[in-house]
């Protein structure tokens, strides 16, 4: 797929969380500056077939990080992801921002979870796509998906459970734009945290997100 190669200036810091290519950052060909800490980056494009997992650091010991990512494409539809623990700052001259197509989040109340409490997304609180953010200490957010989020071949009574991980580090104690879908449970095994929901989304399919996962 050929990327335009005229478009708008583009620089902005991403911590951890997840971000749709044409959602949350525009399409564009970028430059990935560490900017703080130690972590990843994650690029999932099935359309273009595009994978990528490189590991970011500034003073890292491990010569597998790299301070700098040079010509990151980024195709509309595409799964960014950050991990934790790191700032990056995401440089294009080209970035498509007049062809961002988020919708405006429906959810506007944030929700509190707190250390032991499960909730159920679509009983308890809205389904939806949310900033986690957690209180300043060791912490999981633990959500176990319907089954219906099963894969085929797993064995009768095993559930799916995503879980995110937070810490006393103020790089990784949130987690942006975080579908749970409706039946999702959600649960905070060392601390409370908030659910406040993202400003934009790329759809109310929140379920799909963990469809193609």
């Amino acid at each position: 797929m050929k990327r335009a190669q005229t478009g708008e200036p583009y620089d902005n810091s991403l911590t951890g969380g997840y971000y749709e290519v044409g959602v949350q950052i525009p399409e564009g060909i970028y430059t990935v500056e560490v900017q703080e800490g130690e972590g990843a980056v994650y690029l999932n494009d099935d359309e273009n077939g595009i994978y990528i997992f490189q590991q970011m650091g500034i003073h890292a010991a491990d010569p597998s990080q790299l301070s700098v990512l040079e010509d990151l494409r980024l195709y509309d539809g595409a799964l960014l992801e950050v991990k934790s623990g790191v700032s990056l700052r995401f440089l294009s001259d080209c970035a498509q921002t007049e062809q961002l197509h988020g919708q405006e989040n429906p959810q506007k109340e944030s929700i509190r979870l707190e250390m032991g409490q499960t909730l159920t997304a679509g009983k308890d609180f809205p389904e939806g796509v949310y900033h986690l953010k957690s209180d300043p200490d060791w912490n999981d957010l633990v959500m176990t998906l319907p089954k219906k989020y099963l894969a085929e071949y797993v064995q009768t009574g095993e559930e799916r459970q995503e879980i995110i991980h937070f810490t006393p580090d103020p790089l990784e104690q949130s987690y942006a734009n975080v579908p749970i879908p409706k039946g999702a449970k959600v649960r905070a095994t060392g601390t409370g945290l908030t659910l406040e929901p993202a400003p934009q989304i790329g759809s109310s399919d929140y379920g799909k997100f963990y469809q193609v996962r």
